[in-house]
């Protein structure tokens, strides 16, 4: 499985690190003594507060060639990459920032206090959580127009951007508190403060488990690279390549295991530890860990032509799930009586097949539909004996 984890350099030895972001060709940590720079993969970290008046860190963003740092008691601005910060606009003030995202030219600065937006480099900042029952944030995450907020109390809440600016527009999952959410090409994930990942693929309306294979780990951040989804947890570092239907562990030599932030950087996956500093390890070396049997996920429910047809006796169902569903697939006749149930039960994502044995029925027409959660699709089939 090639070699282990290691830390990088002392400075961040014994350092809470809750996030790690790229700018350009460096990358940034901010930690619970404030931001380092690497310009050589880790090898050397080097501080970068000037100007800051709070070194407690707790979240950073890139928007277009400012650096924005979030902090218990504001957020500061860099224009020169972090060699000199200046503080924001005091309608912000000195709330506790938890989170800071960047979508559709706003930065968005999630407080103890709700959630605040900027559209001019951080001069001013307005509220978006006017009559919102749990102001108080964890996480926040952004894809094209909209905003999602993960809230310490009640679930995640959606915010969408018009021409006019941004406005909120209801509850995404209601339930647990939020410790992390996150966006990829097709779901939004949330790790809750239940120990549980969810996700859904129409944005929040529908939400279904996506850690069958975690047991005891409970999550803290995400982070997504090419198709592959990683999560932080109090055990390691865990990743699924089928858009968390199965995860694999990569823990080997890591010291510190509760891990608060994850970044890929030039081939390298860095993970930002609770009291462990930075730790790194190729990519490629990781990705060898995946068994050779991980089954490839589709991108759409699909319901194929059986195979022979006409059949007889037999013919064999393929159908493809794109996500776990209870899955139905029934036989009729042509004037819709039901003649057999062939599926009734809960599946994983991947593709399935199911074989339909007709020795007992008479040659003629008959249809079989696949219902899988909100999909449903019917097809004709013939028998000739």
């Amino acid at each position: 499985m090639g070699s282990t984890w290691f830390a990088v350099d002392l400075r961040t030895i014994n350092t809470n690190v809750p996030c790690i972001i790229v700018k350009g060709s460096n990358l940034l940590a901010g930690t619970n003594a404030g931001n380092f720079m690497t310009t050589d993969e880790g090898n050397k970290w080097t501080p970068i507060n000037n100007g800051l008046t709070n070194y407690s860190v707790s979240s950073l963003t890139v928007e277009d060639t400012l650096l924005f740092c979030g902090t218990s008691s504001g957020v500061f601005v860099s224009i020169d990459n972090g060699a000199n910060w200046r503080f924001t606009d005091s309608s912000l003030g000195n709330r506790f920032v938890t989170s800071l995202a960047e979508g559709d030219s706003a930065v968005f600065a999630g407080t103890l206090t709700g959630v605040f937006a900027t559209t001019d480099k951080g001069r001013s900042w307005m509220s978006l959580d006017s009559g919102i029952t749990y102001p108080a944030v964890e996480m926040m995450t952004t894809r094209d127009s909209l905003l999602f907020v993960g809230r310490r109390g009640d679930g995640i809440d959606r915010y969408v951007r018009t021409s006019t600016g941004w406005y909120y527009i209801g509850k995404a999952y209601r339930g647990y508190p939020i410790n992390a959410v996150i966006v990829d090409d097709v779901n939004l994930y949330a790790a809750t403060q239940s120990g549980r990942i969810f996700k859904s693929a129409d944005g929040g309306g529908i939400w279904e488990p996506a850690d069958i294979e975690l047991a005891d780990a409970y999550s803290f951040c995400f982070a997504t690279y090419d198709t592959i989804l990683f999560t932080g947890t109090n055990l390691g570092l865990f990743f699924s390549t089928d858009r968390g239907v199965t995860w694999t562990n990569s823990n080997e030599g890591m010291k510190g295991y509760g891990i608060y932030s994850i970044i890929v950087h030039d081939g390298f996956v860095f993970a930002g530890t609770l009291s462990d500093g930075v730790w790194r390890r190729p990519l490629d070396e990781i990705m060898t860990a995946v068994p050779n049997d991980r089954r490839v996920i589709p991108f759409h429910f699909e319901l194929h032509q059986n195979f022979p047809n006409p059949f007889n006796p037999t013919t064999t169902i393929k159908y493809d799930l794109p996500e776990n569903a209870l899955v139905t697939i029934k036989v009729f006749d042509v004037l819709g009586k039901e003649i057999s149930r062939l599926v009734y039960e809960r599946q994983r994502a991947g593709s399935h097949s199911v074989v339909f044995n007709a020795s007992n029925l008479p040659s003629g027409v008959y249809f079989y539909r696949l219902q899988a959660g909100t999909f449903s699709n019917t097809k004709k089939l013939l028998l000739l004996k």
